[in-house]
């Protein structure tokens, strides 16, 4: 029994197996069969391989160019590299020198300015300009400023009016004022050492007054009237036996000088009121 029921096992395997190879053979498709070339497609083929070679050669020298132009431009690249960094070194190089220089230099300007910077020095502790400059600052600040900002302003209203001086009137004021002094057995030379003071000095003074004087000129007119009244309200100060001829002309100088005081006094006044003034640091009110 178990023969005959292997055996048929066996039959219908192979059966079966039969079956599927048939039925495939019958589901694939047929095999292509390859085309014969004809003599005239073999002609052609062969008339196309020589331009296919054209056309690789030109490729390969297109391809060459190119290649060569990126190596020349790489190596353009690569020398302006170099210069780029030539000058860097230049550069680094005169930094390294000037450097040195420049210290030097710093070294001996403080060594030649000493004086400028340092007024003194205590038991080998500097005192220095700048110090000096703050002390003065917070001692008579508010009465520099002013006379600063008022000398501005005159300054600015002379030239405004284009008022100017002849030299000749300078020196003669000069002359009246080294006759007047000799006159008292001193020197005007002695007198402007002892305020630390040059003739230039004293000659920029008078032609500041002498421009001002022409400004205010017609507020310091006088009359005989008020130098008679001048006389006559000071007698008992010049004395009983004062005589006006005598002192007509001290007391002209006199009288012109309390008018010119009060005229420009009132013109400064006139100035600071129409001026625009801005103090940044400090006012001197504040002082």
């Amino acid at each position: 029994m178990i023969t005959l029921i292997q055996s048929d096992f066996f039959l219908r395997d192979k059966i079966n197996k039969s079956d599927f190879l048939i039925k495939r053979k019958v589901d694939m498709p047929a095999k292509k069969t390859k085309k014969t070339q004809s003599p005239a497609s073999k002609k052609k083929t062969i008339s196309k391989k020589p331009t296919s070679k054209k056309t690789a050669s030109a490729k390969k020298t297109a391809s060459a160019k190119k290649t060569a132009s990126t190596k020349k431009i790489v190596s353009k690249k690569s020398e302006e590299l170099v210069k780029e960094e030539k000058v860097l070194v230049k550069d680094l190089k005169s930094k390294k020198v000037l450097w040195p220089i420049i210290i030097l230099l710093m070294i001996l300007a403080i060594w030649f300015l000493r004086d400028q910077v340092i007024v003194a020095m205590v038991n080998g502790k500097p005192i220095t300009r700048f110090k000096v400059i703050n002390e003065l600052e917070k001692q008579g600040a508010s009465q520099v400023l002013d006379s600063l900002v008022t000398m501005e302003l005159v300054n600015q209203a002379i030239k405004e009016a284009g008022i100017t001086v002849d030299e000749q009137e300078i020196t003669d004021q000069m002359t009246e004022i080294e006759e007047s002094l000799s006159a008292q057995d001193q020197d005007l030379d002695d007198i402007l050492a002892m305020q630390n003071l040059t003739r230039a000095d004293v000659e920029k003074d008078i032609k500041l007054n002498l421009q001002v004087d022409k400004i205010l000129a017609d507020k310091i007119q006088i009359t005989e009237e008020e130098v008679m009244d001048y006389f006559e309200t000071n007698k008992e100060f010049l004395g009983e036996d004062a005589s006006f001829e005598d002192m007509k002309e001290d007391i002209e100088a006199q009288v012109i000088q309390e008018k010119r005081a009060e005229a420009q006094q009132e013109w400064l006044e006139t100035l600071r009121s129409e001026a625009n003034v801005r103090y940044l640091r400090f006012e001197p009110s504040l002082f």
